[in-house]
């Protein structure tokens, strides 16, 4: 059976908790395996990348083309290797996919826009940065520092920032 179905949920619930393992091996397909490993300023970098490489390096370690499984997808699948960092980036998983997700559903805009510019200033980042310019040790210090963002102050009071 090729692995055609969604298993980044499942990476994001074992990578978290810590299970007696040291390393996950998965078969995803290839454009995730590219989401999961992606580098900032990508179009692959996002929330599921940030959050795997914050917990782990990775790395794919073979491709098979849809022709190895029957019936053949149409999609190439990647087998990836996670190994837990041994002291990883951050100590609250929970507070930066929060963090991650909030970032990277606005990814076009300004970070200052998204979590309120004197937070952000707060933090030591520039506010006119956008998500996906920032390193995964970035945002994992955002996090630290923000806590869980349930919602932006701007959007908590009615209040629009740049007005």
């Amino acid at each position: 059976m090729p692995p055609t179905g969604p298993p980044p949920p499942l990476i994001g619930a074992l990578l978290p908790r810590p299970p007696p393992c040291r390393s996950l091996h998965v078969s995803v397909q290839k454009e995730v395996a590219e989401r999961i490993l992606a580098a900032p300023n990508t179009r692959d970098f996002g929330a599921l990348g940030v959050i795997c490489q914050a917990l782990a390096e990775g790395e794919v370690i073979a491709e098979a083309p849809g022709s190895c499984f029957w019936p053949p997808p149409r999609v190439t699948s990647a087998m990836i290797s996670l190994r837990r960092r041994p002291k990883p980036l951050t100590s609250d998983p929970a507070a930066l996919e929060t963090l991650t997700r909030t970032l990277f559903t606005k990814r076009r805009k300004q970070l200052g826009a998204i979590l309120g510019r004197d937070r952000v200033e707060a933090a030591g980042v520039d506010p006119a940065r956008r998500p996906e310019s920032l390193s995964v040790p970035e945002i994992a210090e955002l996090a630290r520092l923000l806590g869980r963002p349930e919602c932006p102050p701007h959007e908590a009071d009615g209040s629009s920032p740049g007005r």
